[in-house]
């Protein structure tokens, strides 16, 4: 069967990015641009993910106990982190939703992104400035990580965009979201 990655393309929402929450004094300028984003943009966030939901509910997997969760800014695998995605999930993070989804049916999260590329930086480098880098540390822990006849999910933002060239050739890539639920996301 070889290796399968199946790909979520993130959009992050308003749980997310924190939109909701009164804004820091020194806020990251990606976070305070994301504030100013229209009602509309989230709303269309929203039904993204109603979309990701039901293209999910097509996936059967036999053992998901051998299937591993790749999820963006996800730098360490513990109980803590767990629990912070459970509450990010039921805050409303429709991503971290699906994290949990795959987590309850017997998935194992795994280390996805290098915390060094984080330290000392704001949202706005980490984010921007480093995502080739970051899509690079991805990609590694991908290689290392998913074995001989394993699935793995990845959910990332959609701004990675240089991921998938830094994969292992075994590595087959399937995109959760077919055309007919692309010709939906269109739509938005």
């Amino acid at each position: 069967m070889g290796r399968k990655l199946y790909h979520i393309p993130a959009w992050h929402n308003r749980v997310d990015w924190s939109i909701d929450k009164p804004p820091k004094e020194h806020e990251d300028p990606t976070v305070s641009y994301m504030r100013k984003m229209p009602p509309r943009f989230w709303q269309e966030a929203e039904l993204f993910w109603d979309i990701v939901d039901e293209a999910f509910a097509d996936i059967h997997v036999r053992d998901w106990t051998q299937v591993r969760i790749f999820s963006d800014t996800t730098w360490e695998t513990s109980p803590e982190e767990e629990t912070f995605i459970r509450n990010m999930a039921k805050q409303g993070s429709r991503h971290m939703q699906v994290v949990v989804k795959l987590l309850e049916r017997g998935a194992t999260l795994e280390v996805t992104e290098e915390m060094s590329l984080f330290i000392g930086k704001g949202i706005e480098e980490a984010y921007n400035v480093q995502l080739d880098a970051r899509d690079k540390a991805i990609a590694h822990n991908i290689n290392m990580r998913l074995q001989a006849d394993e699935i793995g999910f990845l959910l990332l933002g959609m701004s990675h965009k240089s991921w998938e060239r830094h994969l292992d050739v075994d590595i087959v890539v399937e995109p959760v979201l077919k055309e007919e639920h692309l010709t939906k996301c269109a739509e938005l």
